[in-house]
């Protein structure tokens, strides 16, 4: 039987009894439910679970009697101290940092024995995302749509050995080495810490779990369970009693987590009200900030001019600048000359064509002047008479 305990406590190892559990609801956001148990093999339980919303934390310690338990424990309290108050991966990760040195610092003060160490994934939700920090071979999954995804890598030897296909996940239940692990709190004085940020959505659920059930069965059995039982306190149970049914080696802990339609909506985003508003508030301030913008660059562009050809042939004076802006116009047309564009030089033609900009429009009218100029031939003196 489990024995209940407030959901706004740590579910520690359970020492004397065969099951501890934890259920609740963070709010109507995140229903929830953690347990965990002794399993069929073991004498102590070394695992240490946290179900304190929005903060979530399964720590599977390692050391033997006097030693896991009291790592994982100390790893689940120093990650509560210092937990941070959004989805960050970077702070969480520094939590799981200080766990880490604090469990080192156990071993030498006493309160601890030496080489007791702790896996430890912690998940954080927040607005609509979850942040994970995660080192060992404890696990973090989610089933979207009815299908489950492993969102953690086990820090083991056998986890490498399936991730470049040497083993299969099968295979690697019953291999010798299946135990070992190559990275935990307390195991070194630096640890690297996995980290990711996910969106949750509406009807997710998120599974944290100790490698008591994932070596006890298969993810498409957890799958099956995770679908078929829709309270996550009976879908807990279920994963344990399946554990232990398949042979309950390790300790066995469990945190499941749903995603409601009405808490992922709430968290997620503003209100629809205040949606509008601020979407109302920027529009103003783009079509003010658009509109200073426009009245900028078209003053600014009838201080210039430039010439172009009309379509009669001839070449006329602009105010303004080429093209138009927002759909104004930025140039009028100023004054309409006589001057026949194919009578110029081609160089001017080119010039004219590229629409050069001169400082006004008395300047343009002269280089116009000037292009007539060099285009007009030379007046020739008559020949001279040769003498007889």
């Amino acid at each position: 039987m489990s024995q209940a305990a407030p959901a706004t406590t740590p579910v520690t190892g359970a020492r004397a009894s065969a099951s501890v559990d934890a259920s609740g609801s963070f709010g109507t956001l995140y229903p929830y439910s953690a347990q965990t148990d002794l399993g069929r093999s073991r004498a102590i339980n070394e695992d240490s679970v946290l179900a304190l919303p929005p903060l979530f934390i399964v720590a599977d310690g390692m050391g033997g009697h006097e030693a896991g338990e009291v790592a994982s424990s100390i790893a689940v309290e120093t990650i509560r101290e210092y937990t941070p108050h959004r989805a960050d991966t970077s702070a969480l990760a520094r939590a799981l940092k200080r766990a880490n040195k604090a469990i080192l610092d156990a071993v030498t003060s006493g309160a601890g024995r030496k080489g007791m160490g702790t896996t430890c994934t912690a998940l954080l939700l927040r607005d609509g995302q979850c942040a994970i920090a995660h080192v060992g071979d404890s696990r973090a999954y989610l089933l979207r749509e009815g299908r489950l995804s492993q969102l953690t890598h086990d820090h083991s030897v056998v986890g490498a050995l399936i991730r470049s296909g040497h083993l299969t996940p099968a295979e690697a239940r019953v291999h010798p080495n299946r135990n070992v692990i190559t990275r935990a709190l307390g195991s070194e004085t630096e640890v690297a810490i996995d980290t990711h940020l996910i969106p949750v959505l509406p009807k997710d659920r998120l599974l944290i779990c100790s490698d008591g059930l994932t070596t006890m069965i298969e993810d498409a059995y957890i799958q099956q369970i995770l679908s078929t039982h829709a309270e996550p306190v009976m879908a807990t149970q279920a994963l344990i009693n399946a554990a232990n049914n398949a042979g309950g080696r390790d300790n066995i802990s469990c945190i499941v987590i749903d995603i409601t339609r009405e808490g992922s909506a709430s968290r997620n985003a503003p209100s629809r009200s205040k949606l509008w508003r601020w979407i109302a508030i920027w529009m103003v301030l783009a079509s003010i900030i658009l509109g200073a913008i426009g009245f900028g660059i078209f003053n600014y562009a009838q201080t210039k001019a430039y010439l172009a050809p009309a379509p009669s042939g001839k070449v006329n004076i602009y105010q303004g600048l080429p093209g138009h802006m927002l759909g104004i116009s930025l140039n009028t047309l100023s004054v309409e000359t006589t001057v026949v564009l194919e009578t110029l030089s081609i160089a001017d033609q080119e010039k004219i064509g590229d629409n050069i900009a001169y400082d006004s429009v008395e300047n343009a009218q002269r280089a116009l002047e000037q292009m007539v100029q060099y285009a007009r031939p030379a007046e020739k003196s008559p020949p001279k008479s040769k003498a007889p």
